[in-house]
């Protein structure tokens, strides 16, 4: 079936209508889920980011804590440790 271009989607058949709607209505979802997508990925690179920082503060601590335990705690031990009051 052949159509003039010069006619407006109104002079379509309803069958044709229907696509074309459908096809518009299909292009929206597909803009509109990648658009989501997008938006879910960069929520990742995020989440990534905050991770890796976590990671990175959880290994210092996690240094300090080694240091703490294994090279002064056993020259704490030896001060002498007797509470005193001064009085002022």
């Amino acid at each position: 079936m052949y159509y003039d271009n010069k006619k407006g989607e109104n002079d379509l058949p309803l069958n044709e209508k229907g696509l074309l709607s459908e096809v518009q209505e299909i292009t929206e979802t597909v803009e509109s889920l990648q658009m989501k997508l997008r938006m879910a990925e960069n929520a990742l690179q995020e989440l990534l980011r905050t991770k890796a920082a976590l990671e990175q503060d959880l290994a210092i601590k996690n240094n300090s804590i080694f240091i703490d335990r294994e090279k002064c705690l056993g020259m704490r031990k030896t001060f002498p440790m007797s509470p005193r009051i001064v009085s002022v």
